[in-house]
């Protein structure tokens, strides 16, 4: 739903995951969305890859910040980093998990998502869109 919402507004979902002090799994649902643009609007893919380098730095920057910085949050967008195979931000990436503080329960330690993003298993069926009456259908299976 935040994918079809916000359209091309990157900048405002930015700002939304700079707010201090906000539920993590509220958060978690950003990242999300900007996984879905890279993999359904592949011309956008590197739109996304800077907007997630600028977040990662901006976390990177903030570890000491508890409302700001969230080690559950930095794992799991790990995971969308995985879906998308962003190899371009592997150093990033490496770096956050370098100050200790990466949640591992999402998607493991760091060598685990470096294997990941670079031997990708096909994952792209998790973030298939699908229309108002699939979405229906899902959930009433």
């Amino acid at each position: 739903t935040l994918y079809y919402v916000t359209g091309s507004n990157y900048n405002r979902l930015f700002e939304y995951m700079k707010e201090p002090s906000l539920y993590v799994f509220f958060r978690v649902l950003v990242p999300g969305a900007m996984a879905y643009v890279a993999i359904n609007q592949p011309e956008k893919r590197e739109e996304v890859i800077r907007w997630f380098k600028e977040l990662l730095d901006y976390y990177l920057q903030n570890t000491d910040k508890p409302e700001v910085f969230d080690s559950n949050l930095a794992g799991m967008i790990m995971n969308e980093l995985i879906y998308i195979e962003a190899r371009e931000l592997l150093p990033d990436i490496e770096a956050l998990y370098n100050t200790g503080l990466v949640d591992l329960f999402p998607c493991g330690d760091y060598d685990e998502v470096e294997t990941e993003i670079n031997y990708p298993v096909s994952r792209l069926s998790d973030y298939t869109l699908l229309d108002i009456y699939e979405r229906y259908k899902l959930v009433g299976s």
